[in-house]
């Protein structure tokens, strides 16, 4: 069990670390998705209907942005 659980977070660490193999979704996607239902203004704003973001992509830039607005 602790290998398996090792191999596991081995998995997560070189997604992280690999972007371009992280499962990718279009702004639609994120528009409809419940994780972000209090987001979709934020959405609307940031991303590109003609690209797909992964989810700690779209995270991270919601995150400076919010960042950025508090200032």
């Amino acid at each position: 069990l602790n290998r398996s659980s090792d191999l596991l977070m081995a998995k997560k660490k070189e997604e992280l670390q690999n972007p371009e193999e992280q499962a990718t979704f279009t702004k639609d996607q994120f528009m409809g998705s419940e994780k972000y239902r209090y987001r979709q203004d934020v959405i609307e704003v940031l991303l590109d209907v003609d690209r797909s973001y992964s989810i700690e992509e779209v995270d991270m830039m919601i995150t400076e942005y919010m960042e950025r607005e508090a200032r």
